[in-house]
């Protein structure tokens, strides 16, 4: 399965930006927690397994924190032959996909949507942006819904196009 970077020649449908405000504030609200976690492992006197497990914390948070601003920084972007990521990982290909939804009930990323693939693909995360896990794919967190909603709808014209040149 190709999962470089799409060709040049290759037009790209829609592209998915994250929203700054939304990206500052995921990104703040974690910094955060990282500082808050630290302070308490180093100003409140405690039991060491206490102090270690809050150190811990602030250490997992730290490290969210620098995962979800390079995951934050790009795009993604969607081709005929698949959903890309600016960095070129392919996300998940067109001819994959089984269904897409956008229902309230479903289990997907907030502002987002959740694709359900026909064969299961290894599990990667980008937090903020995407997730996949077996058949399921979840786009979305510090995007826009409009911009959300529009890709879901654009992934969903090509799948149906895609269906019907196989018949």
């Amino acid at each position: 399965m190709n999962t470089t970077i799409p060709r040049r020649s290759e037009k790209i449908v829609f592209t998915l930006t994250p929203s700054p405000i939304r990206r500052g504030f995921a990104v703040a609200g974690i910094a955060i927690l990282a500082i808050l976690l630290a302070y308490l492992a180093i100003a409140h006197p405690a039991p060491p397994m206490t102090t270690t497990l809050l150190g811990g914390g602030a250490l997992m948070s730290l490290f969210f924190v620098l995962r979800m601003i390079v995951a934050t920084s790009g795009a993604l972007q969607l081709t005929k032959s698949g959903l890309y990521d600016s960095k070129g990982v392919l996300v998940v290909a067109v001819a994959n996909v089984h269904q897409v939804e956008l229902g309230i009930f479903a289990f997907k990323p907030s502002n987002g949507f959740v694709i359900f693939l026909k064969e299961p693909m290894s599990a990667a995360w980008r937090p903020g942006m995407w997730w996949r896990f077996g058949r399921r794919v979840g786009i979305g967190g510090v995007t826009s819904r409009a911009q959300g909603k529009l890709l879901a709808e654009a992934l969903s014209i090509l799948v149906h196009e895609n269906l019907q040149t196989a018949d």
